[in-house]
């Protein structure tokens, strides 16, 4: 294999965002968070709580001994935003420690049924009457918080508007034009990790464009970390002709090679296939212009936070940024 096939192979497997340092009340949120998943195996018929439990500790990849920490594989920056509206200065109402339980228990179950769904969807987890069951209690929940926690029918109709755009995202049947349509759908999709933060920005501030410029930031979060995961995922994905950010950033003839590999039986020709199209990802400003595009939107965010007062989240924003932004600068 050439040292360039490498490198590119070894940018897929070690790319990744910064990590954070949580303030002791985002620990204590971080901790909700966590009990909330717990909580959702507690709420299910007696005969079912401890299988759905194993099958969560499997599917967190949490082995016996290790801290019981469903939280690890979802970016801190998806959930930090909604202590960092409170910490923001503009605070018109003051969040009782209940509202914060409720926004913590929808946020958990959002972040939970935005992971699921996409693996029952995909097939990597088999239907059965337990994921039937665990999925529908988890929505339940989250649909439960979101009525408590939504300022009467503003709240609710800005909701409902969220949870539309998810499913119109993830139930989209036709194929998107390009990079910028696929990552404009993946706003829509992420619509309901959004429905607390959002609640929260227009409870706590009363302020739309407050709540306006939130989504923006969260969005662009969120485009920075498709892109991040499909970059990472890239092996995996074109070996199962999958369409991601790498492939709407490839001209057209890449992309006939990328479904040609998704469809080949032949190993040795797939192969060849696939190096041909990592060949073609390491030419010229492809992938380079991808992680751009990374650091671009979580620059947005940062600059949209920070004029919103939020330093905090600002920082974080920073942080989660800095590795990738160091790796665009060595290339």
């Amino acid at each position: 294999m050439s040292s360039h096939l490498k490198d590119i192979k070894y940018l897929f497997k070690n790319i990744a965002f910064g990590e954070i340092s949580l303030s002791k009340n985002e620990i204590n949120l971080y901790d909700s968070l966590n009990s909330n998943i717990i909580s959702l195996c507690r709420t299910l018929p007696g005969s079912m709580q401890n299988m759905a439990m194993l099958f969560l500790l499997d599917y967190f990849h949490i082995k016996t001994g290790e801290p019981v920490d469903f939280m690890y594989y979802y970016y801190k920056p998806l959930w930090t935003i909604i202590p960092s509206i409170i910490e923001s200065g503009m605070q018109i109402h003051k969040l009782t420690k209940s509202e914060i339980e409720t926004a913590m228990t929808g946020e958990a179950m959002a972040l939970f049924l935005h992971s699921l769904d996409d693996h029952l969807n995909d097939g990597d987890i088999p239907s059965s009457h337990l994921m039937l069951l665990l999925r529908s209690q988890a929505w339940l929940l989250f649909s439960r918080a979101v009525a408590e926690f939504a300022d009467g029918k503003d709240g609710s109709d800005a909701a409902n508007m969220l949870i539309n755009d998810y499913y119109e995202g993830v139930c989209a049947d036709n194929e998107p034009g390009g990079l910028e349509e696929y990552c404009s759908r993946f706003r829509k999709e992420m619509s309901t990790i959004n429905v607390m933060p959002l609640l929260a920005a227009q409870k706590i501030t009363g302020s739309a464009d407050f709540t306006e410029k939130i989504k923006n930031a969260t969005e662009s979060f969120g485009i920075a970390w498709r892109i991040l995961d499909d970059i990472q995922d890239a092996e995996k994905d074109i070996a199962a002709g999958a369409h991601t950010a790498l492939y709407y950033a490839l001209p057209g003839n890449a992309r006939k090679l990328w479904d040609a590999n998704g469809n080949r039986a032949d190993l040795n020709k797939k192969a060849g296939i696939r190096n041909e199209i990592y060949r073609e990802l390491g030419r010229g400003i492809m992938l380079d212009s991808l992680i751009e595009r990374i650091v671009r939107e979580l620059e947005n965010a940062r600059e949209t936070v920070e004029a919103l007062g939020m330093h905090g989240m600002a920082k974080q924003y920073r942080a989660v940024g800095a590795p990738v932004k160091k790796w665009l600068s060595e290339r």
